[in-house]
């Protein structure tokens, strides 16, 4: 529909009636200028293809967010091909926020195709991430140390918004506070258990 149309910004579509919509294969492919965030009230209950659909420039350009479509219903969607070819606009934590979310996460053909390798590309990115930082190196030792817990207190909460259970997220939290006091078990070991736990309870 609007395939090569790198000037759409996706002004005035937001409101469409797609209640009938069982088909969008590269509808906004190549839009290198359409960041997606008017899709967020589009009806998808009825799509079940969705190839291409926003797939980036070959080149890498693209301004697809990907946070309008954390919501969409993707339960009868069967087709994911190049649904998200080179779409670099798409954060790590809007990835994570998609893999998360109830359709997403229950449809088998998007799990195989993206969601997986998704969830962990944003578990190593974190933790790549906080070693870069926490890291010792030439920086004075007090700006470090700030760093270091800057980077903790951060990777506590991720962790916590990412376990789903009441009773884990109590647990976290216990387990935490002994870290604080203790020191006995490295805080990234601690995160990495309560994931991995999220992820298969």
């Amino acid at each position: 529909m609007f395939k090569g149309a790198t000037s759409f910004t996706g002004d005035g579509i937001s409101n469409w009636n797609t209640d009938r919509v069982t088909s969008l294969p590269w509808t906004f492919s190549e839009c290198t200028s359409f960041t997606g965030d008017s899709l967020s009230n589009w009806n998808t209950a009825s799509v079940t293809n969705l190839n291409g659909a926003f797939e980036g420039a070959v080149d890498g350009s693209s301004s697809f967010t990907g946070y309008g479509v954390i919501r969409w219903n993707i339960d009868k969607v069967t087709s994911f091909s190049d649904t998200f070819s080179n779409t670099d606009a798409i954060q790590n934590c809007t990835k994570r926020f998609i893999t998360r979310s109830n359709s997403w996460q229950n449809n088998a053909a998007f799990m195989s195709a993206y969601g997986n390798d998704w969830f962990r590309g944003t578990v190593k990115s974190m933790f790549r991430n906080l070693g870069a930082v926490t890291r010792v190196d030439e920086s004075p030792r007090k700006v470090r140390g700030v760093r270091e817990r800057s980077a903790r207190i951060s990777l506590f909460f991720l962790t916590y918004s990412w376990v789903r259970t009441r009773s884990a997220r109590i647990t976290l939290i216990l387990v935490t506070f002994s870290y604080l006091s203790l020191a006995i078990i490295p805080l990234e070991c601690i995160s990495l258990f309560f994931l991995t736990y999220s992820e298969y309870s």
